[in-house]
């Protein structure tokens, strides 16, 4: 699992992107499920979305996310 820097310094978005690593990992793109996060404020949600978005785009192969910040 590759470890990345990111933009928020304060934040390490990274423990979240591997627990993705371990969903793509251990289950195949055609199953489908869903993943909740819950983070204490805006700029570490934005954070999470940020790298997982990068993640999702370097992925060959995997399950698609679906980023919604409430």
């Amino acid at each position: 699992m590759e470890d990345i820097r990111y933009k928020n310094d304060r934040f390490n978005p990274s423990p979240y992107i591997q627990i993705m690593q371990m969903i793509d990992q251990k289950y195949s793109a055609d199953e489908k499920g869903d993943l909740l996060i819950f983070l204490s404020g805006m700029s570490e949600i934005n954070t999470v979305v940020d790298a997982a978005k990068e993640y999702s785009q370097k992925k060959i192969i995997g399950l698609s996310y679906l980023f919604i910040a409430l």
